[in-house]
């Protein structure tokens, strides 16, 4: 038995340890759309279609880049197309009553 176990103990030696797999997968690096958008340019896109059309129209990665151009940051992992798109209505509908109200000033 001792044998056995030595001659294992000398077999593990020799074993390259770099050429082991531990588990971890490697991850695959996807490639991002070039998109870049205006703020002015998302605004046009938005006050002329309605939000479903939005929706149908632009991939998640294209409304992650308008949602970019609005707000200098990028958009929770967790949020979808519909959600994205309702965030950045809101905040051009929220643009447009500040004008609105401090236009009179």
């Amino acid at each position: 038995m001792w044998r056995r176990s030595k001659c294992a103990l000398q077999k593990l030696k020799k074993v390259n340890k770099s050429k082991l797999k531990n588990g971890k997968k490697k991850s695959v690096v996807k490639k991002e759309e070039n998109s870049t958008y205006e703020k002015t340019e998302v605004f046009k896109i938005f006050q002329n279609h309605s939000l479903d059309q939005i929706v149908a129209k632009y991939s998640k990665a294209a409304l992650a880049a308008m949602y970019y151009a609005v707000y200098c940051s990028k958009p929770l992992s967790a949020d979808n197309k519909e959600r994205i798109a309702q965030v950045i209505k809101g905040y051009i509908h929220d643009m447009s009553r500040a004008e609105v109200l401090l236009g009179g000033l």
